[in-house]
């Protein structure tokens, strides 16, 4: 069993406050065995049972870290512990000390790490960030993490800063390093107290000697961070916290939207503003480095921090996990930048790497790697697409070729929001659906083939007048009548108990038209005759009138389902979690797309691929 598992499973019930990570620097001091003897002063470890009287004993002094009442073991938490001491199946002997805020962080309740945006940095993320870091780094560089949680980010500086001193003989030289190291060239910031005094530890036990890394405080580095730092350091790099609009605090919103309102703003992610302060503490030419979600490279509400990258940073290069998901049990999908405060000035180009695999374990040399090479002058503050040859070549074909967009020739609506399937949503046998059902489908149910109905109805009540002409409706609905009547429209009394939460128009649904899902891993175009109605995770496009006559929705069809259409609203579509990719429509009609005269003479994908004047191969 691997040590943080092994320290996750520990209960000592009358140890205080996060007795497991006390009982993992425990045994640290213990199995590396060259810090104080841990044996001789287990009496007093275990009468004051606190970070601060444990590090106090190393350092040989009075050490404030974090404020805990005194922790007097009883007898069964000493034997429990003392038992682990000697337990060499979980031996500390080889672990970096990052692994004390390993298992502080996973102690931490998924709650707790969800409300405040922590989520622990895997071990290839950090190898990334390091060989990133390498030969950026010498004695005079000063770093900072502003979200330095338990200080993965400094331990990996701290690495590359010592590393110079491994192969001298002489101990006191290599002390007066880690000394100037903590002092001179590392700072940290993080609004956990525990995790402040966790960082400093794991800087600490970097070396035998006690030296207390008092650069890292306790303190949100977004409004806190005195203004003496401004363009003080060499180096940023950090995990900012994510935290969505939904859980930020009203009062802190306002503040921090003074404070960084050029890129946070309606849904903005609070990781945005991290950019601005980085840029703002960095010295001029100092490099910047985040691993944040891929989502701001192409949100709606993140246009204003890609045009503040692009007016203030240099892009030096990109790490895009697309779709792998190295943070296990979170929604996130990473991507991890380097800038440079510089202007960029004219043209150049963005060397970026993109997984291909779903695991995102890989390492940068990896066949499941591609290596991409983007000029900046393909990124906007409308969206960062980093863009293999190939999807350059696409875009460069279709902006010659392509003079409308899908937009122009075609309009989109969504599917229906019943506010409650099971009450709503019923089978074609159903008595009920004689009275007011349509055809109903789901986004599984759309190939590129057509459409593969499973005999559901949808109760359209949208279409009648009362229940009273619907008997059969009434009976079924009204089992359900106190939880639709809780639906917000009914609750202020728009709508009635029995209306759809959002039922559209039917016309809408039974004209011709072309359906696709609104997520897929590739594109699923079909035309659909019959009528069907569907969910909101279903989008619909009919032509507009002026194309009506022009153009036949199987032709339009055939053309958006080809390979290389798939693959040219992949180089600019916004990527999901694993193979998915968002259609949605304000991006969806960006394609461009032919003139009306060519597209309606295409018979087959031979002719497709004729006009663009290549076999195309994706």
């Amino acid at each position: 069993m691997d040590c943080v598992t092994y320290f996750s499973r520990l209960d000592i019930p009358d140890g205080g406050e996060n007795p497991r990570v006390k009982a993992a620097l425990l045994k640290f001091f213990y199995d590396k065995g060259f810090y104080f003897d841990v044996r001789s002063r287990l009496e007093d470890i275990f009468s004051d049972f606190t970070l601060d009287n444990m590090v106090s004993i190393w350092a040989g002094e009075k050490v404030s870290l974090y404020p805990e009442e005194k922790v007097c073991l009883g007898e069964k938490s000493r034997c429990l512990l003392e038992k682990v001491l000697r337990d060499r199946s979980c031996s500390m002997a080889g672990s970096s000390t990052g692994i004390i805020g390993k298992i502080y962080e996973r102690s931490l309740e998924a709650a707790q790490r969800k409300s405040q945006g922590i989520t622990y940095t895997p071990e290839d993320i950090c190898d990334y960030v390091s060989a990133m870091l390498r030969g950026k780094t010498s004695l005079e560089t000063r770093f900072l993490d502003p979200a330095c949680g338990c200080g993965t980010f400094l331990e990996i500086f701290y690495d590359s800063l010592i590393r110079c001193y491994w192969e001298m003989s002489d101990f006191e030289l290599i002390s007066e390093a880690h000394e100037r190291i903590l002092k001179n060239s590392i700072w940290g910031c993080d609004t956990s107290p525990y995790a402040c005094a966790i960082a400093k530890i794991t800087l600490a036990l970097k070396y035998r000697r006690f030296v207390m890394c008092e650069n890292i405080i306790n303190a949100d580095s977004l409004t806190d961070l005195p203004e003496s730092c401004t363009a003080f350091f060499d180096i940023i790099a950090s995990n900012p916290p994510y935290i969505g609009h939904k859980t930020v605090d009203a009062q802190y919103r306002k503040n921090i939207e003074k404070l960084y309102g050029e890129v946070y703003y309606n849904k903005a992610d609070i990781a945005y503003c991290f950019f601005v302060l980085g840029e703002k503490l960095l010295k001029p030419g100092g490099c910047l480095l985040y691993v944040s979600s891929r989502y701001f490279t192409q949100s709606r509400y993140a246009d204003g921090l890609r045009g503040f990258i692009l007016e203030r940073m240099k892009i030096l290069k990109v790490i895009d996990f697309y779709g792998a998901r190295p943070f296990k049990n979170t929604g996130v999908d990473p991507l991890i930048i380097m800038l440079k405060k510089e202007r960029p000035g004219e043209d150049y180009i963005i060397p970026s790497v993109r997984f291909l695999s779903r695991s995102g374990s890989a390492i940068l040399d990896d066949p499941s790697v591609e290596q991409l090479r983007t000029p900046a002058s393909m990124l906007s503050s409308s969206g960062f697409n980093f863009l293999s040859a190939p999807q350059l070549r696409l875009r460069e074909l279709t902006e010659e070729k392509c003079p409308l967009k899908l937009s122009d020739i075609c309009e989109f609506f969504q599917g229906i929001i019943t506010g409650c399937d099971g009450a709503f949503v019923t089978d074609s046998g159903d008595p009920a659906a004689a009275e007011c059902g349509k055809k109903w489908i789901k986004s599984s149910s759309i190939t590129q083939n057509g459409i593969e109905y499973r005999g559901l109805c949808l109760l359209y009540t949208d279409a009648l007048r009362d229940l009273e002409e619907a008997p059969l409706t009434r009976e079924r609905l009204g089992g359900y009548r106190e939880k639709l009547s809780r639906r917000r429209e009914c609750a202020a009394g728009k709508k009635e108990w029995f209306r759809l939460q959002w039922g559209r128009r039917a016309e809408l649904f039974e004209q011709p038209k072309i359906v696709f899902p609104y997520k897929s891993a590739s594109s699923r175009f079909t035309v659909d005759r019959d009528g069907y109605f569907f969910s909101a995770d279903i989008y619909g496009m009919r032509l507009r009138e002026d194309f009506r006559e022009k153009l036949s929705l199987d032709t339009l069809a055939l053309l958006l389902n080809t390979p290389l259409y798939r693959d040219l609203f992949f180089s600019f579509a916004k990527k999901l979690g694993g193979a998915l990719y968002e259609y949605y429509p304000n991006t969806l009609g960006e394609l461009r797309m032919p003139p009306a005269g060519i597209i309606a003479g295409f018979g087959n994908t031979g002719d497709i691929y004729d006009y663009f004047g290549e076999k195309y191969e994706g």
